[in-house]
């Protein structure tokens, strides 16, 4: 039993991060795999799994294999989300995300002081 919870973990975890990543939420997920929204909710909280072929249909939405749902999610990677979160209201920070999905904190930093030192130009 205790397998089944931190696979759980693991799963809702990644999931989070993958959700978060592609901007995408909760209730758009499950528009686009056809279940109820308190479905995802759950995988989120880590009450439950999905079967395994919304887990294939979650690796074609997030361009992912099966284990990337398992594998543990770094602290940088949740940091960088973190940050990336704080920055999405700011309306001069949009053109960032276009690429941000692969960049580090401190490149995505370093593009913000950037864009920050030419405000008044």
């Amino acid at each position: 039993m205790r397998e089944a919870k931190d696979y759980n973990k693991a799963f809702a975890q990644r999931l989070k991060y993958f959700l978060s990543r592609d901007h995408m939420t909760q209730q758009e997920l499950a528009n686009r795999l056809q279940v109820s929204p308190q479905a995802v909710t759950n995988w989120v909280k880590a009450k439950k799994t999905p079967r395994m072929d919304k887990v294939d249909d979650m690796c074609k939405i997030f361009h992912c294999r099966r284990s990337d749902f398992s594998d543990q999610v770094s602290d940088e990677d949740i940091e960088t989300q973190e940050y990336l979160q704080q920055l999405r209201d700011r309306s001069e920070m949009k053109m960032l995300f276009k690429s941000a999905k692969t960049a580090t904190k401190e490149q995505i930093e370093a593009i913000v002081k950037l864009l920050d030192s030419t405000k008044g130009k």
